[in-house]
């Protein structure tokens, strides 16, 4: 019987999920496709109609937890470009992605598992689009901080591309602290929010 797109996407989510787990449990390197078929409950052929091989996997696994933050910052740089940055709206993309990970364990663990393998070389595949995603957030980093410049909103002492890898240093920086322990930011976002606040108050012209 044909499957519903519906149902071949939840399929997916399962996949992914299980994929998640294990992968975070276990290593890359320990687990099978088999495994994660197993775990999602689904055949063997199910899980490869989806993803051709575990790089595929992992792939998709990176994009689901960086597309939301991908999206928003996309859409800043679009709004940027027509004269409508706000700062205030660049601080709450950056808090967006904060408050999905204090809210869901799903995307703690994912977000754990893409810090693990940003600097472990078990997956070389892992590592390189970790990295691909890396350079593309500066990118639009970038972009956003040279508009701001251009309207007087932030500092232009400094070149964009070093105020880009100051404001992402920070915020991973702000993931690493609060994975590493989490009692760290006792307020939760609110003290997240008085972080992102310190760091932009270095980036104000004349500073």
């Amino acid at each position: 019987m044909r499957r519903s797109k519906a149902e071949a996407e939840a399929t997916r989510e399962s996949l992914l999920a299980a994929a998640e787990q294990l992968f975070a449990e276990q290593g890359i390197g320990s687990t099978r496709l088999s495994d994660v078929a197993s775990a999602a409950g689904v055949t063997r052929g199910a899980i490869y109609w989806h993803f051709k091989n575990k790089d595929e996997l992992i792939n998709a696994i990176i994009d689901r937890l960086t597309l939301p933050l991908d999206t928003a910052m996309r859409s800043q740089v679009e709004d940027a470009a027509n004269g409508l940055l706000t700062l205030d709206a660049f601080k709450e993309v950056l808090l967006m992605s904060y408050q999905r990970m204090l809210e869901s364990p799903t995307v703690e663990q994912v977000t754990r598992f893409a810090m693990r393998y940003s600097l472990c070389t078990e997956s070389q595949n892992a590592r390189e689009h970790l990295d691909k995603n890396r350079q593309h957030n500066l990118s639009l980093i970038t972009q956003i901080v040279s508009y701001g410049q251009q309207y007087k909103l932030i500092r232009d002492d400094i070149s964009a591309e070093e105020l880009a890898c100051y404001i992402r240093a920070h915020i991973v920086g702000i993931y690493h602290q609060q994975l590493s322990s989490g009692d760290s930011y006792f307020a939760g976002l609110d003290d997240i929010r008085r972080s992102i606040d310190l760091m932009f108050v270095g980036l104000q012209p004349g500073k």
